[in-house]
Parts: structure tokens; C-alpha cells; sequence
């Protein structure tokens, strides 16, 4: 990374700066200290995340960082990403089941939902050594990506931290990845109304 780094980056909390609007930049990568201390002098004002907060939470034997829980990622309703992380853990009995042995995609929002947000395949740098991956062949530039594997609380939790608002679930589990055992059919009402898509996903249903 160096100084002329797009303007619409930003320091993450985690030390890195965030890809800005350049759709070549997918991930996030570590900031120099040329970087940091000049972001943090000013440069992109408006745009620099404020000064680290964080605690540790323990959930079923695992430290769980959280970092600035009182980030607002919801502005209309004022949540921030301390309730986010208390939602997805008061959830995780019914959301687990559906995505224990499942790689995940993560959309992450750091900028809140009216923000910036940017796709996540591989495994978030820094990812605890407790957080299960898998390994995925790919035909791209890299011989294969580590998803994540969500299978606990204490890895919901972590995801939540990185303000990974939704969670695009693979459509098949480990270790069978190339046989899906669910389609999902996606209807948007583009020139449609929403009695015409209901009676569409009816007969979906039964077919």
C-alpha cells in the first residue's frame, strides 16, 4: 500500500485500509505506517475509522474479540454493531442449522447498511486460529480459497464483529461440495406484481 492509496479507502480498525470505490481492489490490505499516520493526520478526513475500542467476550471457551461495539451500522434505527453481535447470538440456535458445514461468502458493511460493503470469499486476515475453514479449489489466479465455516456462537459472533451484516450460504455442505442439496430460485418483481411472483413460488412449491 502507499500514500496515493484511492481517497475513498479507509483505515479499518483492524490496521488495514479498506478497498474504496476501485472495483479492482476486492480486499482489504495492511496499511504501511506512512499510511496509518497520515491517515490518521487527516488525509481522506471524514474517512478515518475513530480510534480502536474492544473487549473480549468469552462463548463456549473461545475469546471473542469485539472492536468498536458502538459503531452505528443501522442509522434509522440507531443499531449499532454491539446489537448486531447480541442479535446473531440470541439467534444462533436457529440460524446454525443452516449454515453448520456450509462455506460462506460474507458481505461486510464496516461504513453501516448506507455505506460502502464489498464480498468476502476467502478468510478475513487475522481470523482466529479457533475458526474453521475449508479449502476450495479454484480455476482462478489462486489454487484454491479458505472459506469460512460457520458451526458455532462464538464464530457468528466474530463474523458479526466484522460487520458482516449477511451471509451468503453455499448451496452444499462439506464434504460432498460439488452435490448442492437445495436450489434456491430467486423471484424479483421486475415488471411484475406481488400476487403474479406469489403465485409463481406456489407452484414452484409443488412442483
Amino acid at each position: 500500500a502507499s500514500a496515493n492509496c484511492p481517497r475513498a479507502s479507509t483505515l479499518e480498525t483492524d490496521g488495514a485500509v479498506r478497498p474504496g470505490t476501485n472495483p479492482k481492489q476486492r480486499r482489504s490490505f495492511a496499511a504501511t505506517p506512512a499510511v496509518r499516520a497520515r491517515l490518521n493526520a487527516g488525509w481522506g478526513e471524514g474517512n478515518v475509522v475513530p480510534r480502536r475500542v474492544e473487549s473480549t467476550v468469552e462463548i463456549a471457551g473461545q475469546q471473542v474479540v469485539l472492536s468498536n461495539p458502538d459503531k452505528v451500522l443501522f442509522p434509522r434505527d440507531n443499531y449499532t454493531k454491539r446489537d448486531l453481535v447480541a442479535y446473531y447470538r440470541s439467534m444462533a440456535p436457529h440460524i446454525l442449522p443452516y449454515l453448520k458445514d456450509r462455506p460462506l461468502t460474507i458481505e461486510r458493511f464496516p461504513d453501516g447498511i448506507d455505506g460502502e460493503t464489498w464480498w468476502e470469499k476467502d478468510k478475513p486476515r487475522g481470523l482466529p486460529a479457533w475458526v474453521r475453514t475449508v479449502a476450495v479449489d479454484t480455476s482462478t489466479r489462486r489454487d484454491h480459497i479458505d472459506f469460512v465455516v460457520c458451526d458455532d456462537e462464538a464464530t457468528l459472533a466474530y463474523l458479526a464483529n466484522l460487520a458482516s451484516i449477511v451471509l451468503h450460504v453455499w448451496y452444499s455442505h462439506v464434504p460432498t461440495l460439488d452435490t448442492p442439496d437445495f436450489i434456491l430460485i430467486d423471484l424479483d418483481p421486475y415488471e411484475c406484481g406481488i400476487a403474479t411472483l406469489a403465485r409463481t413460488a406456489l407452484r414452484f412449491r409443488e412442483e
